[in-house]
């Protein structure tokens, strides 16, 4: 299951109303304007906004239940979506970290591989696939 947590740079979203889209065209004005007349932004979480508190629930009910973690380029030091690996390990999941440094949770692991994700990625989910 994938939660957007930080939301989708495809879809827009109203900056009043509860308008979101997905990108499919070219704007008329800039910035563009809601059909109620407000401003359209990206649907995404700029640092200093909470997450969405629909899908940061479903992301902890998932983490909790989740046989695997895969966590994909990220340092884990921003909160508290670092906490969500703490949330599968406690069920007992297998985590699997992929990221070009060591993180400050990478020892609480079960596989850390410090490599990019576009090396790493592509070689998983042939793995994956055939098995």
């Amino acid at each position: 299951n994938i939660l957007e947590l930080h939301g989708s740079i495809i879809r827009i979203k109203c900056t009043v109303c509860d308008f979101i889209d997905n990108i499919t065209e070219n704007f008329e004005s800039l910035p563009p304007k809601c059909k109620c007349g407000s401003m359209l932004r990206p649907d995404v979480v700029w640092f200093g906004e909470p997450l969405p508190q629909n899908i940061w629930q479903s992301a902890i009910k998932e983490a909790s239940i989740c046989d695997v973690m895969i966590i994909v380029g990220t340092s884990l030091v921003v909160s508290p979506a670092n906490t969500l690996p703490v949330y599968a390990k406690q069920n007992g999941a297998i985590l699997i970290e992929v990221n070009p440094e060591k993180t400050v949770m990478s020892n609480d692991m079960t596989l850390s591989i410090q490599a990019t994700s576009v090396g790493v990625l592509p070689k998983m989910l042939s793995i994956f696939k055939n098995e």
